[in-house]
């Protein structure tokens, strides 16, 4: 006697969280696309997995990365088209088209196609967060995307914001909208007033007229990192006795230069050291007058050295 397959909706709602949580998600994607009972039984039993989602916009077009666990499994790309096959706008039906390592999906914008994908995906998975990676000629319509999934309950984690980021207007209301970021990425950015940000790491490459009262404005950040930018020894101590002095969340700072580290401690009570433990366990050797230790008004201890051509700050 032929063995009859077992209809999908007769299998146990516990095996098929199981089986969905296994799926590929852009499998589980594609299977919403076979029949609205699909896509009702999937919206009933996937929303148990964790993934986090990209918003990308530059050069190379627009799409939405899906990461599930530490790496992208599948990449949903928007072409803005507005002929009348094909295409969605805000909160109608998507229609995904198979393509290699990804889909496609059209839309008339982007913020109809991102807006749409991410009630399309919270439906389908559990999502808490987002980042974002853009250019600055979309900025507009990424600050609306960015005010959009927030309304939604989504929290902004990463944000890069690449090309030239200038002193307009819409620019700083940009940022204003990653001021509670996880992590913030500036490419080239003549903006340089960060009093309002207040991220956990903070990384300006290339950053445009930085001087120590830009430093000095990012303390209300725990980490920053100046990537092809350099800042003299003279402000280095100015920053330094601004910050021993003051309370801030501020606990660590890197830029890839080496400095006059007698030049820098001037004037801190900092006491040369010959070896430290730094990330917990490792002990690293110095060579003379490379790596000192002061005390906070605070009370707390903190390390400034040179290592491997690089200038470290760092609380203990």
């Amino acid at each position: 006697m032929p063995r009859r397959p077992l209809p999908i909706q007769r299998i146990p709602d516990m095996a098929l969280m199981k089986i969905f949580g296994l799926m590929k998600p852009l499998d589980v994607v594609f299977m919403t696309q076979t029949s609205s009972k699909m896509k009702a039984i999937i919206r009933r039993n996937s929303r148990s997995r964790p993934i986090s989602v990209m918003l990308v916009s530059d050069d190379k077009g627009s799409y939405v990365s899906i990461m599930w666990g530490e790496s992208v499994n599948t990449n949903i790309e928007l072409i803005v088209s507005r002929t009348p096959c094909g295409y969605v706008d805000h909160k109608d039906g998507l229609k995904f088209h198979k393509k290699p390592f990804g889909c496609i999906s059209y839309c008339t914008g982007l913020y109809s196609g991102y807006c749409a994908i991410i009630d399309f995906l919270k439906e389908l998975f559990f999502i808490d967060s987002f980042s974002i990676d853009c250019h600055w000629k979309t900025q507009k319509e990424m600050k609306s995307i960015i005010e959009y999934a927030k309304t939604v309950g989504l929290k902004l984690d990463y944000a890069r914001l690449i090309g030239s980021l200038t002193c307009k207007t819409a620019n700083k209301e940009m940022l204003n909208e990653c001021k509670e970021a996880g992590t913030v990425y500036l490419e080239a950015s003549e903006i340089c007033d960060f009093n309002d940000l207040q991220v956990d790491r903070l990384t300006l490459s290339q950053p445009k007229n930085f001087g120590v009262n830009n430093l000095v404005s990012t303390l209300r950040c725990k980490s920053v990192i100046l990537l092809g930018s350099y800042v003299p020894s003279d402000d280095l101590n100015e920053f330094l006795h601004v910050w021993k002095n003051g309370n801030y969340k501020f606990g660590y700072f890197e830029f890839d230069r080496d400095c006059d580290m007698p030049s820098v401690v001037r004037g801190l009570d900092a006491t040369s050291v010959e070896s430290a433990v730094l990330d917990g366990s490792r002990v690293q050797k110095f060579p003379p007058n490379k790596c000192y230790r002061f005390t906070k008004a605070d009370g707390t201890r903190a390390l400034v050295y040179c290592l491997r051509f690089r200038f470290i700050l760092r609380k203990e």
